[in-house]
């Protein structure tokens, strides 16, 4: 291969390099959240994180799906006036399970991790670590 070759195929080399470390996380933050709309993150050396902030999902209020198994019964349990509203009346059924809503949003004064990328410019949420006041 001629010198020139090699100098396009080694600076495409380079680009590709440099934008892949672009995209790395450049540090690990810690931060409290301090407002959820718009969210905004104070980390520890006192900035404030706005914008392009994404959310990892086990930490957002989400949709899940689960399954009883084995199907269990709910309790016979006494539910309103007898004979009045039979629908009410004392009753047991099959609970096979369901979607639910698991509130595991942030909340104001929640201590998280962030990673930062592209040198300040997009931040991941990764994770809860507790509330700034249930820490010792």
């Amino acid at each position: 291969m001629s010198d020139t070759w090699d100098k396009v195929i080694n600076g495409l080399v380079d680009m590709a390099e440099e934008r892949i470390k672009g995209n790395m996380p450049t540090d690990v933050l810690i931060g409290v959240v301090k407002s959820i709309k718009p969210l905004k993150i104070k980390t520890q050396d006192g900035h404030m994180l706005e914008g392009n902030i994404t959310v990892n999902e086990k930490i957002t209020n989400h949709y899940v799906e689960m399954i009883a198994d084995p199907i269990h019964q709910t309790e016979n349990k006494s539910g309103g006036m007898p004979n009045t509203y039979p629908q009410f009346e004392s009753h047991n059924h099959d609970y096979k399970g369901g979607r639910f809503l698991a509130k595991y949003g942030l909340k104001e004064n929640d201590v998280v991790s962030v990673l930062r990328f592209e040198k300040g410019q997009k931040y991941l949420v990764m994770d809860r670590i507790g509330n700034i006041n249930n820490l010792g």
